[in-house]
Formats: C-alpha cells, sequence, structure tokens
C-alpha cells in the first residue's frame, strides 16, 4: 500500500478521535480547500497538521473550534496562499473522471428502464443536462465556495442563463438510439484510464515528500 493511502487512512482514523465540532470543523476546512485551490497532496497533510492541533487542544481542555472561531476563512485563504496551489493535471483528471461517471450512471439507468435491449433510446437533453450539472457541481461550486452575499449566487445565475433558453428548443424533447454496449464501454474506459492516471499523477506528487509522510504516519 502507498504512503498516501496509509495517510488517508490514518487521518481519517484519527479524526474519530476528535470531538464533533472538531470534526465539523475540519470537514469544513477541507471542503472549501477544494483541487481549484490546493492539490489533494498537500491537502491531506494540512488535514494532519488541523488534526495534530485538534488534538493538542484537547489536551489542554479546549478544542481547535473553539481557539478558531467562525472565521477560518482568512487561515484557509493563507494556507493557500502558502501552498503549492492546485495541479491543473489533478483537476483535469478529477473532472474528467466525474463526468464520465456521471455519464455511465445515466446511461445504464436508462438502459436499466428499457430492460437492457441491444439499443437504447437516449433523451437528447442528455447532451445538456448531464454537462450542466457537472458544470454547476464539478467546477462552478467549488470556484465560488468562498463567496458570499451576492457573489454566493453567481453559479447559479450562470446555469439559470444557460438553461432558460434551452428549455424553448422543442427538438431537446426528441431521442436518438444508441448501441447499449459501445456506449457504455466508452465512458467505462474514459474513467478507468483517468483514475489510473490520477493515481499515478497524485503518486508523482508525494514522490519527494515520502519520507515526510512516513514520520506523519508513525
Amino acid at each position: 500500500m502507498n504512503v498516501l493511502k496509509l495517510l488517508k487512512r490514518s487521518n481519517k482514523k484519527q479524526l474519530m478521535q476528535l470531538t464533533m465540532d472538531d470534526y465539523v470543523l475540519i470537514r469544513d476546512i477541507l471542503k472549501k480547500m477544494n483541487i481549484f485551490k490546493i492539490n489533494s497532496y498537500d491537502a491531506l497533510i494540512i488535514q494532519r497538521d488541523l488534526i495534530g492541533m485538534a488534538h493538542e487542544m484537547k489536551l489542554r481542555g479546549t478544542s481547535l473550534a473553539q481557539e478558531m472561531g467562525d472565521g477560518f476563512d482568512d487561515f484557509i485563504k493563507d494556507v493557500i496562499k502558502n501552498s503549492r496551489g492546485p495541479s491543473y493535471w489533478e483537476i483535469g483528471l478529477t473532472l474528467l473522471k466525474h463526468l464520465s461517471l456521471m455519464i455511465v450512471a445515466f446511461i445504464v439507468i436508462m438502459a436499466w428502464m428499457q430492460r437492457w435491449s441491444p439499443n437504447i433510446a437516449l433523451p437528447t437533453y442528455i447532451l445538456l443536462f448531464v454537462p450542466l450539472s457537472f458544470l454547476n457541481s464539478g467546477i462552478l461550486s467549488p470556484i465560488f465556495i468562498f463567496e458570499k452575499g451576492f457573489k454566493k449566487h453567481i453559479q447559479y445565475i450562470i446555469i439559470v442563463a444557460i438553461y432558460i433558453p434551452l428549455i424553448f428548443q422543442w427538438h431537446l424533447r426528441s431521442r436518438f438510439t444508441v448501441p447499449t454496449i459501445p456506449t457504455l464501454i466508452i465512458p467505462i474506459t474514459v474513467f478507468v484510464l483517468t483514475y489510473w492516471g490520477y493515481k499515478k499523477h497524485m503518486s508523482n506528487l508525494s514522490k519527494d515528500a515520502q519520507s515526510l509522510v512516513e514520520d506523519l504516519i508513525k
């Protein structure tokens, strides 16, 4: 088992020993440190540091949540500023992996509803629904996660602005027929390749700091 898997498993075990407040705090901090802000390897190291701080606070009779309070956005921004930043390879591979998985799930559902016939009829709106859903959850949400007030809702304005003109396109209610198995094989192959590429890239990110990770999980 590689060191990243060991670190991830060790972090998960250590998190279970924290108070609920500290657990939620660290979860929220890591949620804002998404792949558009910081690479996943550095995020794991930061998570380990936060867990260590939380355990230290627990020994002092307080908690990380109490010491940090609600204003942890500035702390996150400082950490991101001093980190190596995002990995564009990781962003591309992760987005492609999630998109291919979303397409596989949609095709499987449609094939099941049509009793797994050799050819399935897919609604034309899949060509828009899947990319729009992916755009919202996979790209816009992470980008606007730090925004507050009106800016927080820009992602929804973008989606609505794209979607409203499309609902008046009657031809999108039509269907097109595709062979079931080949249509499944393509996105599954893309998912497998991007999953392998992601694992390989993460291993390369941690290569220079393998001894650091081994020291952290001792």
